[in-house]
């Protein structure tokens, strides 16, 4: 308001000034499931921020290497494919109102690998005879994340372990083996401890030569025909193919 020595007074219009000491309120903020499964589960995050005179609302989600998954204002679900590596992901809300009250809360999302590593056998086929007592075990491992280990299986024993693991190509153990029927598999672990084994196979290891036995005609054998039955019979430990 204001006026002369004339008497003349004038006034402007009237505004109003708001005082907001108080941050906005998080009234809800929940992800679920957590934990997560990798490549299993679907994650809904859900969020409500309170607040007279709010302005913005921000979520980022960060992968465990704090890199940028997403960055989202209302509210959302994450796939297996955004969940694409193992490990904590950060979930942070970010909220402000127009006089520059701010409130930030970040929780974390634990996820898991549960999708056990696949094993596929190579040679020797099942059901392989061989003279050959040093065999090579061939297989593939492959996993969504890392192989940490393979083990062979041998008679229904652990006999071998690789540590090293080539994924998506041949790996292999080589054993020397004893005569007769021998059973394996591999049995494959990955990084989170997902574990998954492959077919079971039969080899067979044949070292001993057949045996003959001479039936007709007895030794010195006189005959006063010219036809003769020569008759024997074969016998092998393991191989029922046998050529005489």
């Amino acid at each position: 308001y204001t006026n002369d020595s004339f008497g003349n007074s004038n006034s402007t219009e009237i505004r109003n000034v708001t005082i907001d000491l108080t941050s906005p309120t998080i009234s809800l903020f929940a992800i679920q499931p957590s934990p997560a499964n990798f490549t299993f589960n679907n994650i809904t995050v859900n969020f409500t921020i309170s607040d007279l005179y709010i302005n913005e609302t921000l979520v980022n989600v960060s992968y465990p290497n704090r890199t940028t998954v997403s960055v989202n204002t209302v509210n959302f679900t994450l796939t297996p494919v955004n969940l694409s590596i193992p490990g904590n992901y950060s979930i942070s809300l970010f909220a402000n109102d127009t006089a520059g009250n701010i409130i930030t809360q970040t929780e974390y999302l634990l996820v898991n690998d549960i999708a056990p590593p696949n094993v596929t056998l190579g040679n020797p086929e099942n059901n392989t005879i061989t003279w050959n007592s040093s065999v090579v075990f061939y297989y593939t491992p492959k996993d969504d994340y890392n192989v940490s280990n393979c083990t062979l299986i041998l008679n229904n024993k652990a006999n071998l372990t690789n540590y090293t693991i080539e994924e998506a190509i041949p790996n292999n153990f080589t054993v020397n083996l004893t005569e007769g029927v021998h059973n394996w598999s591999v049995n494959c672990t990955d990084n989170y401890l997902n574990t998954n084994s492959s077919e079971f196979r039969v080899i067979t290891i044949d070292l001993s030569a057949p045996n003959i036995t001479l039936n007709f005609p007895v030794n010195d054998f006189n005959s006063s025909v010219d036809i003769i039955n020569f008759n024997w019979t074969p016998t092998d430990n393991f191989d029922i193919n046998v050529t005489c």
